[in-house]
C-alpha cells in the first residue's frame, strides 16, 4: 500500500488553514492569510491544503465523536421525543436536572423568568423529521410539470360568419378532446 508524501506547509498556508477552519469560507480565509481574496479557491484545492484540512477535521470528529450513527440517533431523538418525559406522574415539571437524558437533549431552550414560571422550547420536530427522512433516503423530490395545450386557432382570411365559425371552431376542438388526438 503506497501512501502519497505532502510536503510541510509553509507559514502562509497554516495561517491560511487556521483562518479557514475558523472561517469556513476560502476568501475569507485567504485575505485573514494575507492573500487577496481571490486566491482562496487556488488554495483550498491544493494537495497539502486539503490533507491538513482533513486531517484536522478528522482530529474534531475524533474528539466529540461525530459518526454518522450518532446524528442519525440525534435526530431520531429530536424527532420522536415524547413532550410527557418532562413531567412526573403528577404532572408536575420535572427539574432539569431529573429529565432523562433524552429529554434534555432534545430541549433547545430552558428559561425561568423572574416570577419563577418556565419556558422550555424543543428542537423542531418537523425539521428533525424531515433531516431523518432524507438521511433514510425516505423522500424523493419531485416536480411535477402541468402540461398546457395550446390551441392555435388558423383564422381564414375572409370570415363571412364570425358566430358561425366561432361554433364550428369550438365544434372541432370538442370532437379532438373527446377523441384525444393533439391539437393542430
Amino acid at each position: 500500500m503506497s501512501r502519497t508524501l505532502v510536503a510541510p506547509l509553509t507559514v502562509h498556508h497554516q495561517k491560511f488553514v487556521d483562518a479557514y477552519m475558523e472561517m469556513r469560507v476560502a476568501t475569507q480565509a485567504a485575505v485573514a492569510a494575507g492573500y487577496n481574496s481571490n486566491r482562496g479557491k487556488d488554495l483550498l484545492a491544493r494537495p497539502d491544503v486539503q490533507a491538513e484540512i482533513n486531517r484536522r477535521l478528522a482530529k474534531i470528529r475524533k474528539e466529540v465523536e461525530i459518526t454518522e450513527a450518532n446524528l442519525a440517533r440525534e435526530m431520531a431523538l429530536i424527532a420522536f421525543v415524547d413532550p410527557g418525559d418532562m413531567f412526573d406522574a403528577d404532572g408536575c415539571l420535572l427539574p432539569l436536572c431529573r429529565m432523562p437524558g433524552h429529554m434534555r437533549r432534545a430541549v433547545a431552550s430552558y428559561e425561568r423568568d423572574k416570577d419563577g414560571c418556565v419556558k422550555i422550547r424543543l428542537h423542531p420536530k418537523l425539521q428533525a423529521l424531515e433531516a431523518l427522512g432524507k438521511y433514510r433516503g425516505m423522500f424523493i423530490e419531485r416536480s411535477i410539470i402541468a402540461q398546457s395545450i395550446q390551441y392555435v386557432i388558423r383564422t381564414p382570411d375572409l370570415i363571412p360568419d364570425s358566430a358561425e365559425w366561432a361554433k364550428t371552431v369550438h365544434a372541432r376542438v370538442v370532437q379532438r378532446e373527446k377523441d384525444g388526438s393533439p391539437p393542430s
